[in-house]
């Protein structure tokens, strides 16, 4: 009876080890730039553990590296519906993804997300949700958010360079004001 009972015991840790494997060695592959591998590895994962959205991160990332853009929006989607706590940095990537393909309005509706959320990843959000509010010529909101990025991050090494493009901006806004 003791054996059996060991046996049972056994096999769930044995499974749970095994899917965490597949998991680290598709991160292992990704970190490797091993692409097809670590996509290979993380549907394993993503197979044995539906609900790890870790797992949700990198196969979509994965994905997108491939050139399997369709399922790299799905997968990373699936994610934020698992209500985890990678949600914002799922976010984020599909942001920057849809910021990459020129759709912009999809990608500041991510970052705003974040923002909103008031979570992790609201610094990064901000500051590329100023990057795109710049691209498409809205300077203020732009500025808004340089601004606010600027506080949430005081020590980033980009503050020089943010400081000066605001100086840029402000007159700008102030030129077209003027106008």
């Amino acid at each position: 009876m003791k054996r059996l009972l060991a046996f049972i015991l056994f096999i769930p840790a044995a499974v749970f080890l095994y899917s965490g494997e597949n998991l680290d060695n598709g991160i292992q592959a990704f970190r490797e730039a091993k692409d097809s591998l670590a996509v290979q590895l993380l549907e394993k994962a993503l197979a044995e553990d539906p609900y790890n959205d870790e797992i949700h991160v990198y196969l979509g990332l994965a994905y997108q590296k491939t050139g399997k853009n369709d399922k790299a929006v799905d997968i990373m989607t699936k994610g934020i519906n698992l209500n985890s706590g990678n949600k914002n940095r799922l976010r984020l990537n599909l942001g920057n993804y849809y910021f990459t393909l020129g759709d912009f309005q999809t990608a500041i509706d991510y970052y705003s997300q974040i923002i909103s959320s008031s979570g992790d990843f609201t610094a990064e959000a901000t500051l590329n949700r100023a990057n795109v509010y710049l691209k498409t010529g809205q300077y203020r909101p732009a500025v808004k958010d340089y601004e606010t990025y600027l506080l949430l991050d005081p020590e980033t090494y980009q503050r020089d360079k943010i400081e000066q493009l605001l100086a840029i901006l402000n007159s700008q806004i102030a030129y077209e004001e003027e106008m």
